[in-house]
C-alpha cells in the first residue's frame, strides 16, 4: 500500500479515535458526531481492503462502523439496528476465524468466553425487559467468536486477545445501556473504556490478519 495513503488511513483513525474519546459522549447525537465515530474503523475497514486482507475482514470491519453510525442514535430505534450490525459483524468475524483457524481451541479458553458470556447475563438479565433475547443472542455470538478466535495459531492468534478485548468492550457497554443511570458518575471512565477496548479490539483483529508482505 502507497506510504502516503498509508499515514492519511492512519491520520483518519487517530482523528475519529481521539475525536470521538474526547467529546463523543457529551455531545448530543449528530450527522457530524457519526460521522468522527464512524471515521476510526472504516480506516481500518479502507486499510484492510488496500492491503489485501482477508475480504471477510474487510466485511466485519465494514459492519463494525456501520454499527458504530448507528449507536450513535438514541433510544431503542438506533439500538437495536446497531446491535444487529455488530451480531452480523461478529458472525463473519467467526467465519474468518474458523476458515482461518487450525489448532483444537484449548478448553481454559472456551470456558473462560463461556464463564465471561454467563456472567453477563446473570448482571444483566433482571434489567433487560424485552431486550433480553436480543441481548441472549449477542452474547452467544460473541463467545463463539472467542471460541473461533482459539482456534487460530502463529501470528493470526493476536486475534484471540482482540476477541477478549471486544468481550470487554461490549461487557462495559451493556452496563452503560442497561445499569448505568444517564447522570451517572461512573460513566465518565466507563464510557472511554468501552471506546478504547473496542479500538484495540479492531486494530488487534487486523493486525492479526495482515498479509506479511505489508
Amino acid at each position: 500500500m502507497d506510504q502516503t495513503l498509508t499515514f492519511i488511513l492512519i491520520g483518519i483513525f487517530v482523528l475519529g479515535a481521539l475525536g470521538h474519546l474526547l467529546w463523543g459522549d457529551v455531545r448530543p447525537p449528530s450527522r457530524v458526531k457519526a460521522a468522527i465515530k464512524t471515521s476510526a474503523v472504516a480506516a481500518l475497514a479502507v486499510s484492510a481492503w488496500l492491503a489485501g486482507a482477508p475480504l471477510l475482514l474487510v466485511i466485519a470491519l465494514a459492519l463494525s462502523a456501520l454499527g458504530d453510525a448507528l449507536l450513535v442514535g438514541e433510544g431503542d430505534r438506533w439500538l437495536l439496528p446497531g446491535m444487529a450490525a455488530f451480531f452480523s459483524a461478529h458472525a463473519v468475524y467467526v467465519a474468518l476465524f474458523w476458515l482461518n483457524g487450525s489448532a483444537t481451541p484449548e478448553w481454559g479458553y472456551l470456558a473462560g468466553f463461556a464463564i465471561a458470556g454467563a456472567f453477563m447475563l446473570g448482571v444483566l438479565w433482571a434489567h433487560l425487559d424485552k431486550m433480553r433475547w436480543p441481548v441472549v443472542a449477542y452474547v452467544a455470538i460473541i463467545v463463539a467468536m472467542g471460541a473461533a478466535a482459539a482456534t487460530l495459531e502463529g501470528h493470526a492468534r493476536w486475534a484471540l486477545t482482540g476477541a477478549a478485548f471486544f468481550m470487554l468492550s461490549d461487557a462495559v457497554l451493556s452496563l452503560n445501556l442497561f445499569r448505568l443511570a444517564p447522570g451517572s458518575a461512573a460513566r465518565v471512565f466507563t464510557g472511554p473504556l468501552v471506546w478504547l477496548t473496542y479500538l484495540a479490539a479492531q486494530v488487534l483483529i487486523l493486525w492479526a490478519f495482515l498479509p506479511e508482505s505489508w
